[in-house]
């Protein structure tokens, strides 16, 4: 199975600290396309929507959907075996943050079984409709001035959990209440605020997997196929970090920071020409390479 492939490759690689408080998280992408087998998503063009897990910059699982797939459809089914596969692999999971496709009761259930403290922004429209009480709200410069917050228990499923609100305030006075469901009860609400939206980092790896490893042009009809391939270039994803990194300690020019395509022409597009069994090497950093 190509997921336990994955997981063997990140092992082997160690792109992930297994004993650390790691943190999981999940979120969906479109993958633009007019594949015979696509659907029209929610913005209306055509596409798959595939469900990602992350634990920092690492691709972990992966599972293709179709562009009309509600993002909320099986999830609890699908963190349950993404977390069974890093259990075997005994890579610790201590956070897990996601969307409002989250927000729902078998997956809290799932998350707080296991023991994980999770971060899932709660529907907009139930904030609205249960939460026009008066809250406790106070402001929260450390943020902003127009953004105040508060928390309180928030019975969801059959357990009593923590909701954390904002209220942001616009110009025209207009506000807009956002909430986090957590079952962590010892942070400060400034710091549930911060540590969820860091998750918009997700993005940055998104991109990257789109654009260095082609998961914005799938070559395949199939959406099944096209699965098999990313699971493929999200291997071949965690090999180049471990090439980087590993490359990274021993020239002292060459940083971690470094793009694909600078990488591809210190390594492989290496500049040489022979003249009678002769290599004449353009630049010192080239010489270096070969001595590699």
């Amino acid at each position: 199975m190509l997921h336990r492939l994955l997981l063997r490759v990140v092992v082997r690689c160690k792109a992930i600290n297994r004993k650390a408080s790691n943190t999981l998280n999940y979120d969906h992408t479109i993958i633009y396309n007019k594949k015979w087998d696509s659907q029209g998503t929610y913005d209306k063009a055509q596409g798959y929507q595939p469900g990602v897990a992350f634990v920092g910059t690492t691709p972990v699982y992966i599972e293709m959907r179709n562009g009309s797939m509600p993002a909320m459809y099986r999830m609890a089914d699908s963190m349950q075996q993404c977390l069974s596969m890093l259990e075997e692999n005994k890579i610790n999971i201590k956070y897990f943050r996601s969307d409002s496709a989250a927000y729902q009761k078998d997956v809290v259930k799932e998350m707080d079984d296991r023991g994980i403290e999770f971060f899932i922004r709660a529907k907009k429209q139930r904030i609205n409709q249960e939460f026009m009480v008066p809250f406790f709200w106070r402001n929260s410069k450390k943020i902003s001035s127009r953004l105040e917050i508060t928390s309180q228990e928030y019975e969801f499923g059959d357990k009593v959990y923590r909701l954390v609100v904002t209220r942001a305030t616009n110009a025209a006075g207009e506000s807009n209440v956002r909430g986090i469901l957590t079952n962590n009860w010892e942070w400060s609400d400034e710091k549930v605020f911060y540590f969820y939206n860091a998750r918009g980092a997700a993005e940055r790896n998104f991109d990257d997997l789109k654009n260095n490893f082609n998961w914005g042009r799938l070559p395949f009809s199939i959406m099944e196929e096209n699965q098999v391939y990313l699971l493929i270039q999200a291997i071949g994803n965690v090999f180049y970090r471990f090439c980087v990194k590993t490359f990274s300690q021993k020239l002292g020019w060459f940083g971690e920071e470094i793009r694909l395509k600078r990488f591809r022409f210190l390594f492989i597009d290496v500049s040489a020409m022979h003249d009678n069994g002769n290599v004449f090497i353009h630049d010192q950093r080239d010489y270096e390479i070969l001595l590699m």
